[in-house]
């Protein structure tokens, strides 16, 4: 449950990103405006980072079977390309994007939950 919080919060950082500059316009207050871009981004890799290693430990210590472990492994993937694509570009179209996969991922690493029984 902790992890998909993290995930939808992670995700809104993103779109915070991508609407900086009609943030900068209203004065939001956000954290890629108060932090910059870049440290906002690198909060975002890290913590998604970290997710992607402990994802396969459920199945290590037996929690969740061989479905759960599948599942991760290609949210894991998914997680790999998006943070990847999130350096390479500063196009609030590419940031939409990423932040949509991002949710794909969120539902990706429920259902690995869900199946993980099996």
């Amino acid at each position: 449950r902790h992890g998909v919080d993290a995930c939808v919060t992670l995700a809104e950082i993103l779109k915070d990103v991508e609407d900086r500059e009609g943030d900068r316009l209203l004065r939001g207050s956000t954290l890629p405006l108060s932090w910059g871009r870049n440290r906002a981004l690198g909060l975002v890799t890290a913590t998604y980072l970290v997710l992607a290693i402990l994802t396969p430990l459920p199945y290590r210590y037996g929690i969740y079977g061989m479905a759960y472990l599948a599942g991760v492994l290609l949210l894991d993937i998914l997680l790999a390309c998006v943070l990847v694509a999130l350096w390479r570009g500063r196009s609030p179209h590419r940031y939409r994007r990423l932040g949509e996969l991002l949710k794909a991922g969120m539902v990706l690493g429920l259902f690995a939950i869900l199946l993980g029984g099996f």
